[in-house]
C-alpha cells in the first residue's frame, strides 16, 4: 500500500484495475493490478481518467513500493526490461537513485 493505493501482485490480478476495491476494468499492457484511492468516478462507475494519468499513477506506485519493499526490486527491473508493460511507462519521471540502490 502507497498514498496513491495498492499495487496488486497477485498474477490473477494483473491488468485488473481498481479503485477503491471497486473492480473497473482490465488493461492487458499492466504487468500488475492497481487499486487506487483517489480517483473520480462517473456515473457509470467508470474512471475519468486518461491512460497516461495511469500510467503516472502506476509507476510511482512502483516506485514507493519499491521503498517500502526493496524486495520488490528485482521485479521492477524485470518490467523495466519489458518495455511492452505501461506499470513502468514513466518510470524514468520517478525512478531514483534510492530505487536504483534499494
Amino acid at each position: 500500500r502507497t498514498e496513491v493505493g495498492r499495487l496488486l501482485l497477485d498474477p490473477e490480478r494483473a491488468g485488473d484495475f481498481f479503485v477503491k476495491g471497486v473492480w473497473i476494468n482490465s488493461d492487458p499492457d499492466m504487468a500488475a493490478g492497481a487499486d487506487l484511492l483517489d480517483i473520480r468516478l462517473d456515473r457509470d462507475w467508470a474512471a475519468v481518467l486518461k491512460r497516461s494519468d495511469l500510467q503516472h499513477q502506476v509507476s510511482s506506485m512502483w516506485v514507493r513500493a519499491v521503498h517500502h519493499m526493496p524486495e520488490l526490486q528485482e521485479r521492477y527491473y524485470e518490467l523495466l526490461a519489458d518495455r511492452q508493460c505501461s506499470d513502468t511507462a514513466l518510470a524514468d519521471l520517478y525512478c531514483d537513485e534510492d530505487v536504483a540502490t534499494a
